[in-house]
């Protein structure tokens, strides 16, 4: 149950004003739910016309937290996410405090914060990350009932994509989530909630697609929809392939700009997601994805009252590509956060050695934990999903990226790796990026984004 949590202290009004300096108005383009055909080519074949039948105190306000250690800003090649946080100015200290004070259930700052990498049935929120290089088939994909799952789902009936049926899962969570990455071509894909014939759960399974069993009338066989078989066939909430805003896939490898489709802050995750090979190079060169229990809803501001924001509206800041909840939520907006900020720990490398050795890591296990906590000081975190309860940072999980992660020394679950790292004094939030949106703007709110730097 959640405990009773102080609600913070409403900020003068030239705190507030200052935050209109980083805001600029943009109107954000939505997703389209049709991709041009002419501008996707999916690296499989498209399926026969055949197919479809049957088928506390608050922190200290953010000091210049560039470590003596910390790398210098690189022309960053994917753009905001890769720009290490020595090039940022500091931001807003409320979403510092608030995320200390209120990212979880607990109010713990960082101290029930977890690592999701190895967790078990039923407790998975990790997202798995599998090269389509190993896949080996196409498969189709339907969508589950709409009305009750709301994912964004852009893959068109008579599309395929690779898949391994064998050797891949989603992770192990409600959420059934995964991702696949075209390593040769950068090509991204995401699936929410996805089952087939061989991994079925209680809450992720084929039968939400069967029309005949209460799914998607648009399941129903041809000529009246498009067909579902659950022999042969993928059932997903969400399925998309990471795209720019004229429909063409992007090589997210390189891509600067961000996928309002992908994720609740609306950026694809492949690319921030935290990987076994990344740690066992020993440098970590982006920042993470992470989650809180208290995202922002609406009302959304008006463009002239963004500088109000937190206050008496809600919104998301850039480098997000939408605004996740649009309605007011039950928690009070001064405790929300507005997704697309990012933050970081303020620690220099004596500190993290003290960090290492108070929680008594050793070998291996010392110099894996050793190079996440450098990236969260170097590189930090977005904020950029919602939790009910729980605060957390996403890894890979791939049943391969499990054996890896127990030889780099994690035992368990792992979702303790991080605990006592962040605290009240070592949290900072940074100011947004300036994104430029699909309509050729330049904002610092949220908007489906082409590019992005900071300043």
């Amino acid at each position: 149950m959640p405990m009773r949590r102080p609600r913070t202290r409403r900020l003068a009004s030239a705190t507030i004003l200052a935050t209109a300096v980083v805001l600029a108005a943009c109107q954000p383009a939505p997703p389209s739910q049709q991709r041009s055909k002419d501008a996707v080519k999916v690296p499989s074949t498209s399926l026969p016309d055949a197919t479809r039948a049957p088928d506390s105190t608050p922190p200290a306000a953010p000091a210049s937290p560039a470590s003596p250690t910390a790398p210098a800003a690189p022309a960053s090649p994917n753009g905001v996410w890769s720009t290490p946080v020595s090039a940022l100015s500091p931001g807003d200290p409320r979403w510092a405090d608030r995320l200390c004070r209120f990212g979880d259930a607990w109010g713990s700052c960082g101290d029930r914060w977890t690592t999701e990498m190895m967790g078990p049935d039923g407790n998975d929120y990790s997202i798995p990350v599998y090269d389509a290089s190993t896949a080996t088939t196409n498969l189709a994909v339907r969508r589950k009932n709409s009305a009750m799952w709301s994912g964004f789902f852009s893959v068109e009936p008579n599309e395929a994509v690779p898949w391994n049926p064998t050797d891949w899962r989603p992770s192990l969570g409600n959420d059934g989530y995964m991702v696949v990455r075209d390593q040769a071509s950068g090509h991204e894909w995401g699936f929410w909630n996805v089952s087939w014939w061989n991994h079925q759960t209680d809450v992720n399974n084929s039968l939400q697609c069967d029309p005949i069993a209460g799914g998607a009338t648009e399941n129903l066989p041809a000529p009246v929809g498009v067909g579902f078989d659950p022999g042969t066939m993928l059932c997903a909430a969400g399925a998309f392939e990471v795209t720019d805003p004229a429909g063409a896939p992007v090589d997210t490898r390189t891509w600067r700009g961000n996928f309002p489709g992908a994720s609740g802050g609306g950026w694809s995750l492949g690319a921030l997601v935290v990987t076994p090979d990344q740690v066992a190079s020993g440098a970590i060169r982006h920042a993470l994805h992470f989650y809180s229990a208290n995202t922002m809803g609406g009302p959304e501001c008006a463009p002239d009252q963004q500088h109000m924001i937190g206050e008496t509206c809600g919104g998301a800041v850039a480098p997000a590509g939408k605004l996740e909840k649009h309605a007011p939520t039950p928690q009070p907006l001064a405790e929300q956060v507005p997704e697309g900020t990012r933050f970081s720990i303020d620690l220099s490398d004596a500190e993290i050695e003290a960090w290492l050795g108070s929680r008594g890591y050793t070998g291996r296990l010392k110099e894996t934990a050793r190079t996440v906590a450098v990236a969260l000081r170097d590189y930090g975190w977005f904020l950029g999903d919602s939790s009910p309860t729980s605060a957390f940072w996403v890894f890979d999980s791939s049943p391969t990226a499990r054996a890896q992660w127990q030889g780099l020394g994690v035992q368990g679950d792992g979702k303790d790796l991080l605990r006592g790292l962040v605290t009240p004094d070592n949290l900072r939030s940074w100011a947004p990026p300036t994104m430029t949106c699909s309509d050729g703007t330049r904002t610092q709110w949220y908007c489906w984004a082409v590019d992005g730097t900071y300043p």
